[in-house]
């Protein structure tokens, strides 16, 4: 685990996601169901989408269609307080299975782009992303001198990552992926 989580660094982002779903109001249905909140489906210019919050409290939106995201965008952390609560809502909701990760409760997200993991105990709910870099320590280096923090890298089985805390407080991960 990067010091930057050990020593107590703010867990809360600003992350907030929107899932591409087949059917809108079924999505909505499936996310009432399992104890989560969805508003009515509006009709925006980008195509039917709803508002959304989990069963443990964070936002969310669904829109109609495919959420490739960016490519630079490689793995999401959800950090959450009760990881069954968090694997029965997911998978209720979108039909996501999990396996186990390398945490001690820790999981793997399947059949999820980007790719992304469920790591269980935290304080408050929170999703950290993790963008792929081609030089890391040149990366590292602009964060710091913009008044962020970057821990030194650890290698992981995909490669080096580093924890990171930009100059308002949001956490990423950054990985030169092998």
């Amino acid at each position: 685990m990067p010091a930057a989580v050990r020593d107590g660094w703010p867990r809360h982002n600003t992350m907030f996601l929107n899932h591409g779903v087949t059917g809108v109001d079924s999505a909505v249905d499936r996310i009432r169901s399992a104890g989560g909140h969805a508003d009515d489906p509006v009709e925006t210019d980008h195509g039917r989408s709803a508002s959304c919050t989990d069963v443990q409290g964070p936002p969310f939106a669904i829109h109609e269609g495919d959420s490739c995201g960016h490519r630079r965008l490689s793995y999401l952390t959800f950090e959450v307080t009760d990881s069954a609560r968090a694997r029965a809502f997911v998978s209720a909701t979108f039909g996501s299975s999990f396996r186990s990760g390398s945490h001690d409760d820790g999981w793997q997200v399947d059949e999820l782009y980007p790719m992304a993991g469920l790591h269980s105990r935290h304080r408050q709910p929170t999703v950290v992303p993790m963008y792929v870099v081609d030089d890391i320590g040149a990366i590292m280096n602009g964060v710091r001198a913009a008044g962020g923090i970057a821990d030194d890298p650890q290698r992981q089985p995909c490669g080096p990552v580093t924890s990171c805390l930009d100059d308002q407080s949001i956490r990423v991960y950054l990985g030169k992926i092998s």
